[in-house]
């Protein structure tokens, strides 16, 4: 390692700095170079799709804005509480009112989902519902649009799409769109029709702002109701540049698309899906302009890439550079056994060698420590303690009373045993009902022991419950508060029953006892479903946990009265497989 260093003239770590940041400069400007190129041979050749490219952000724009509203016209259309509430009889005005101020609340935000709404209705002929000029109308005799609404009514109650139409406001001048749709109810025709009203200027005047194309948008008829330049309304496209040119259709564009190129720019026409027509005019000058802007970005942009890329370079490599550099001088400072003696420490200093020559090092004494570890290991492995040890002891315990003919304490070891055996079960958290009943049969056998005659028990299970799955020590816990706060030193006399119990796709745990009862406040607290709030380990944990595995699937309530008892009830599902905690490993 001595004479490598010393036959090196600069390390490694500057070569490799230097060389990534070559090869990304150079590539980079090369990569750029080649584009620039190619991008300028296809901008020369392609005037006509920068035209294209100009109006048809227009045209998307507007295709986007008219299918929003043509969706949400047919999402409301197709609601199935709306239909049964147009098609309902209504016995009295409360039943109406009520109607209506749910369907106020249903459809109050229309008015500001999008932009342009002025005025949105639902027409409807149905005689015991009301209308009250806001929402609800009723076909009459005034006039809609010019028309009247009776006629109106009938021409699209058989509508079953969105339909369009464009309209002058009769004072004002301004235009504004209509859009209506029939709610359907299948074959028997529609219940109703919904009235969309759109001031066309803030519907869809932004869509038409550019600072390249001039834009005309055109009705069915051909009649102008919204123009980049204001004189253009009102007017026919019959009227404008572009008549004489329809017979120019380029195939490539498709059949709604006709463009035609002039000594001043590109005249193009687009149809879109609902019956308007977009009559644009792109000056050439205006792309030769953006274009030569677009030149100039570029370069500037390929100057900044560039720059921070390299930036971007010499950082990332100089951080690696410190850690190395400062994990080097932590291995000297922690460990310095690590350096070597004839390490070579230079103004220029390599830290991967450095790093490389320690890791080494590291390794041959981490192996000696794995073996010293391991002989530890074996030492702790002598004095530990495990299940298998507690059996055996209790085991032996069992058979020195079986020898001196004390069955009594034979028992009692049996159900230390069970308890133990089911309160470990090899690590799991989850057992069957079976196993938990076992082992509730056994912590009762073991405190009859201490209480005898002043506490009776009552223990009933349904077959068809035993191979579900539940969290283990939920009703051991539950019993044992029933010993502990059903205040068995003070009293006798106290009964404790259990009862488990398949219902359907549940299984319901029921513990009651008949002692002391629990406080009005204390019984409050115990049953919040915020348990963060309640004391208590014993209920705290039964809670806890099986929220954890059942969430708002299980419920756990208990009902307490002072002096006459408490009862606990419990409703998880019955599940034939180990439940799991959701997110959990």
């Amino acid at each position: 390692m001595h004479a490598r260093s010393r036959g090196r003239r600069f390390p490694l770590s500057l070569i490799v700095t230097a060389s990534a940041l070559m090869i990304f400069v150079i590539g980079t400007l090369l990569l750029n170079v080649y584009i620039d190129s190619r991008r300028r041979s296809t901008y020369d050749r392609t005037y006509e799709s920068l035209a294209m490219d100009a109006v048809s952000r227009t045209v998307s724009q507007l295709s986007f804005r008219i299918s929003l509203y043509e969706t949400q016209m047919t999402g409301i259309a197709f609601n199935e509480e709306l239909y049964n509430q147009l098609l309902r009889t209504y016995p009295d005005f409360i039943s109406q009112w009520a109607t209506l101020r749910s369907m106020e609340q249903a459809y109050q935000y229309v008015h500001s989902l999008l932009p342009g709404i002025t005025q949105f209705r639902i027409y409807h002929d149905n005689p015991s519902l009301l209308e009250n000029g806001g929402l609800l109308w009723k076909p009459g005799n005034r006039l809609l649009d010019g028309n009247r609404e009776k006629d109106w009514y009938v021409q699209h109650l058989t509508s079953g799409r969105p339909e369009w139409s464009v309209y002058a406001h009769p004072y004002s001048g301004e235009s504004y769109s209509v859009l209506t749709t029939g709610i359907p109810r299948g074959a028997a025709g529609c219940v109703g029709v919904i009235y969309l009203r759109l001031a066309n200027l803030s519907a869809f005047g932004s869509a038409l702002k550019s600072d390249r194309a001039q834009h005309a948008l055109a009705d069915p008829n051909g009649i102008i109701f919204l123009a980049t330049d204001p004189a253009l309304q009102g007017k026919s496209l019959e009227d404008t540049a572009f008549p004489s040119l329809t017979s120019a259709r380029i195939s490539a564009y498709g059949n709604d698309t006709v463009s035609t190129e002039t000594a001043d720019g590109f005249h193009i026409l687009n149809r879109l899906g609902n019956g308007w027509q977009l009559y644009s005019f792109v000056p050439m000058a205006g792309i030769s302009a953006n274009l030569n802007r677009l030149n100039i970005l570029y370069r500037i942009g390929v100057m900044i890439v560039v720059a921070l890329g390299a930036a971007a370079v010499l950082t990332v490599l100089h951080y690696f550079r410190f850690r190395l550099k400062k994990l080097s001088r932590r291995l000297q400072s922690d460990v310095p056994e690590l350096v070597h003696p004839g390490m070579e420490q230079t103004a220029l200093s390599d830290q991967v060698d450095q790093v490389e020559a320690h890791y080494g090092r590291l390794v041959r004494q981490m192996k000696d420590l794995r073996l010293r570890e391991m002989e530890e290991a074996m030492r702790a492995m002598e004095s530990y303690v495990n299940p298998h040890f507690l059996y055996n002891t209790l085991g032996l315990i069992r058979w020195r009373a079986l020898d001196d003919g004390d069955e009594e304490l034979c028992q009692l070891v049996d159900d230390m045993t069970t308890y133990y055996r089911l309160s470990l079960s090899g690590g799991k958290s989850v057992v069957t009902v079976a196993d938990e009943m076992a082992h509730l049969e056994a912590y009762i056998s073991i405190q009859q022991r201490r209480w005898g005659d002043m506490v009776q028990t009552e223990t009933q299970t349904d077959p068809e419950a035993l191979e579900s799955y539940v969290p283990k020590n939920i009703l051991q816990t539950i019993v044992e508060n029933c010993y502990v706060h059903g205040m068995v030193p003070g009293r006798s006399g106290l009964h404790v029953s259990v009862r488990v119990k398949r219902d359907h796709d549940q299984v319901m745990f029921t513990v009651e006892d008949d002692g002391m009862g629990i406080e009005p406040e204390r019984l409050a607290f115990l049953n919040r479903e915020d348990d963060t709030e309640i004391t208590g380990i014993g209920i705290r944990s039964v809670r806890q946990r099986l929220l954890m595995y059942y969430g708002s699937d299980m419920t756990m309530h208990i009902s307490s009265e002072m002096g006459r008892g408490t009862r606990v009830l419990i409703r998880i599902p019955f599940s034939l497989t180990e439940p799991s905690i959701p997110g959990g490993e």
